[in-house]
Formats: structure tokens, sequence, C-alpha cells
């Protein structure tokens, strides 16, 4: 008896780490219910209490991407991407090769051509590229050459395809407000007010509102991805919609062209002591 409760619990613990749920995913990354409103579909196994492997799918059964999560749920706000993560071209070879750690990349990433040939070699830390970056041309030669310390290139060389050399560009370039951060602080400072029933009822917070900067410098797109109380939230989106119908910025750029850029804000209210 004590031979079969034993193989009983071996069987059940065998299950349970390796179970599998399938899953539907919207636009968005969303679990949904309803397989009609689906992009495409995840099959979820979880090896071990915090190792979660989650294998995406497109409607047709191709494969998109294998990736290892320590927390996968419903929605994508709430999940922690932690291992491996490979993303896969329709004809199965790899498309991007990386690590994540607490959902920001770390160490060396590699991009691939759909023949398999090196298109990037990036190094990261914490998220934020970090060492080198190298980028290919397709036939194998080296395009560029780039050292970046905390996100920022710090050194880089630039090769035109028969390998003379070009004036140095940096590979991503953020987009930029006209004047710089401190100019766009005191422009929110002046525009943005304080809700009158949030002060009497002592409510202040952080608001972090993201929208993307589009390749002529527009705003456009706003959500609030922090919120903190309905009134500062609506004064927040309020602020930057304003600020939005008032400026441009200078686009971001990557290798040379224009590319619309997604950034957040954040709006800060605190009371006076």
């Amino acid at each position: 008896m004590k031979i079969l409760f034993s193989i009983f619990l071996l069987i059940s613990s065998v299950l349970s780490v390796t179970a599998q749920e399938k899953v539907w995913l919207d636009k968005s990354a969303n679990w949904v219910i309803d397989s009609t409103e689906a992009v495409r579909y995840a099959i979820i196994t979880k090896e071990e209490p915090e190792k979660i492997k989650v294998e995406e799918y497109t409607l047709d059964g191709i494969k998109k991407s294998i990736g290892y999560y320590s927390k996968y749920t419903g929605s994508p706000d709430n999940r922690i991407r932690k291992g491996l993560y490979t993303r896969l071209y329709p004809n199965g070879k790899d498309s991007v090769v990386c690590l994540y750690r607490d959902n920001a990349r770390e160490g060396q990433s590699k991009t691939y051509f759909p023949d398999g040939s090196t298109h990037f070699i990036k190094s990261y830390r914490k998220g934020d590229l970090d060492g080198y970056f190298m980028q290919y041309y397709s036939n194998g030669k080296l395009r560029r050459k780039e050292y970046y310390s905390k996100g920022e290139c710090t050194k880089g060389e630039l090769y035109a395809e028969n390998g003379s050399k070009l004036k140095h560009e940096p590979y991503l370039i953020m987009p930029q407000f006209k004047g710089g951060i401190k100019a766009l602080l005191d422009i929110i400072s002046t525009i943005m007010k304080y809700p009158a029933q949030a002060e009497r009822n002592n409510i202040q917070g952080k608001v972090v509102i993201e929208f993307y900067v589009s390749t002529d410098g527009k705003m456009e797109d706003f959500s609030i991805i922090k919120k903190v109380d309905p009134l500062l939230d609506a004064e927040a989106m309020r602020t930057i919609e304003t600020i939005a119908n008032m400026y441009k910025w200078i686009p971001g750029h990557r290798d040379g062209q224009p590319m619309r850029t997604r950034y957040s804000m954040p709006i800060n209210f605190i009371l006076p002591q």
C-alpha cells in the first residue's frame, strides 16, 4: 500500500511540474477566452515553480517564439521574463536569441538574418546597452562597431559594404525634446494645475504617461501606465496632450532612418509641505 501511495505521489509530482496549458492571445498579448478574438496562442509548461516555458504560435501552428518566465499571467503587465528568449522566423530559424532577468535584457543578445547569418551582436546590462554592439551586412562584412556604457554610445565606427569607412552615427538615437528634458519639465510645471479636490484630500503621487514620438516629431497614442487617482490621472493626461498640441520633438533614428519611438514621462504631483 505504501509503495502504491509513493508511486501515486511521484506521478502527481511529475504531472504538476510538466503540466501544459494552452491559452489564446489577442494582439496586445492578453489572454482571451474566445478563440475568434485571438491572433495567436501559447503553450505554457511549468517546468519548475519559477521556471515557466512559454511557446507562442500563429493560429495556423507556426512557432513564433520560446521564452522563459518566473511569472506568466493573463495580463502582460504582470509577467516576468527570466531566462532564455528565442524569436523564430517562419522557416524555423532563430531570429533573436537573448537572456532576460526580471524583464530586463542581460548579457549577450544575437539577431540573425533569415538564412542564419549574424546580423547583430549586442551586450546588455540591466536592460541597457552596455559593452560592444556589432552590426553586419548579410554577406558577413562588418557594418558598425560601437561601444555603449549605460545605454549611451561612447565611441563607434561605421563601414560601407565595400569596407570603406563612413562618418559614424550611433545605431540608435532616442527622440529629444527641443531644449532638453529640463525645458520639458519647466513646461510641465507651467501647464499642470494641481486638482483642488485632490489637494484638499491630500492625494499625491507620480503618474506615468506613455506615448509615441512619430517620425516627424509629433506626440501621439497616449496611455497611462501608472495610475494614482482619477483626478491626478486626468490632469496628467491633459498636461501631456496640451504639450503635444504646442510642441514637436526631434524624432529618434535607427540606423540613420527616422523611427517611431515609444516614450514614457512621469508627472509628479507633490503637495506643499
